[in-house]
């Protein structure tokens, strides 16, 4: 019979290793490229328009890397009510929903920590539990093991801490990620390695893995909003990034995972840069297209779009305080403009429109 053993990561509490000057090269890069993002974001008005499309596309992919088979379209036509059945596109609403939670909670003075963790974790998996046995909004409760489906545990690539260590390391973790002793994007690279090594919940962890990343630097107030498009490249270097999160577990030395890190900071800030340069143009020249229409609630309309692309005019209505007959109205304008365009996707019997630059920008 195989034997098999449980990898205890080192506490961070007791210190991090890594080669400093190789490390700190790639975070300059990185927090360069953070100053940049953060600078454009004063162009527009309202910055947090920004919020619901580049969060969007975040969860599409971050829950992509887990199997889910949505588009940007699906998750907003499931978020508009169009599509209540759509699983896939629950899961990716789902991670959205614990996104925009932890960053309502932070902007109210709360900090991160297991409960937070533990709330935003019962959100992601409401009502999409692979495993009806799984425990959902709290630590497992049982020892799990990593690697290709169906693997017996002695073959498997990984096998996290037991569980009744759990509170133990997480409160390690957090005390490490929310502490003053080291810089912010290093904390928050640190911290996804440990609480994927950890691997605290039953399911979910790759996904929560990611969202700490943006949170960490958003409760840092390193982010003015938490839109790093971490995931994109985690995905594209899937190979890459699982060898430099497994060189932590050999040496328990952070060199190779960090600069694999900051280079994947650097590179989806860019990213992410090129988004919000489209989605700021695109609403430059949707405000001014507008110009000539003579209606009081153009502009909440304008800014409902960015929000909510793909809708009903009962939503509009609700959205933005409106009577039903101005929002008919309103749509009436848009779609004779060419602004909007009505769907194919049905909510009841009402009919279902879309603003269609913005999903292509998505993507």
């Amino acid at each position: 019979m195989m034997s098999w053993s449980h990898t205890h990561p080192s506490k961070l509490i007791e210190g991090t290793s890594f080669n400093k000057e190789a490390v700190f090269e790639a975070w300059g890069e990185a927090q360069y490229s953070l100053a940049l993002l953060e600078g454009s974001q004063r162009r527009l008005e309202n910055p947090t328009l920004l919020l619901s499309p580049l969060i969007t596309k975040e969860a599409t992919t971050s829950s992509g890397i887990e199997g889910t088979q949505s588009t940007v379209t699906d998750v907003f036509a499931f978020t508009a009510g169009a599509e209540p059945d759509a699983t896939d596109a629950r899961e990716v609403a789902n991670y959205r929903k614990a996104m925009m939670y932890a960053i309502t909670q932070m902007e109210a003075g709360r900090v991160l920590s297991k409960s937070l963790l533990n709330e935003m974790h019962a959100m992601l998996l409401d009502g999409v539990r692979r495993n009806p046995d799984s425990v959902t909004g709290a630590l497992r409760q049982k020892t799990v093991w990593i690697g290709e489906g169906g693997t017996p545990i002695e073959d498997a690539a990984y096998i996290p801490p037991e569980h009744f260590l759990l509170d133990e390391y997480m409160d390690d973790m957090i005390s490490f990620a929310t502490s003053a002793t080291e810089k912010s994007l290093i904390k928050s690279g640190v911290a996804h390695y440990q609480f994927e090594a950890v691997h605290p919940y039953d399911d979910g962890n790759g996904r929560i893995g990611r969202l700490l990343i943006p949170l960490l630097l958003f409760s840092e107030k390193k982010m003015t909003l938490p839109i790093l498009y971490i995931s994109g490249y985690f995905e594209k270097n899937k190979s890459e990034y699982i060898q430099a999160l497994r060189s932590v577990d050999r040496s328990s030395d952070f060199t190779d995972w960090l600069i694999f890190f900051m280079n994947a900071v650097t590179q989806q800030l860019y990213e992410t840069q090129s988004l919000v340069d489209q989605i700021y143009d695109l609403h430059v020249r949707l405000r001014y297209a507008c110009t000539g229409l003579q209606q009081r609630y153009v502009l909440d309309f304008i800014d409902f779009l960015f929000r909510s692309p793909i809708f009903t005019r009962s939503d509009l209505q609700a959205s933005v305080s409106m009577s039903y007959v101005t929002a008919d109205k309103l749509v009436k304008d848009f779609l004779e403009q060419g602004f909007v365009k009505k769907t194919k996707i049905k909510k009841g019997r009402s009919e279902v429109y879309a603003f269609e630059p913005l999903i292509r920008i998505l993507g």
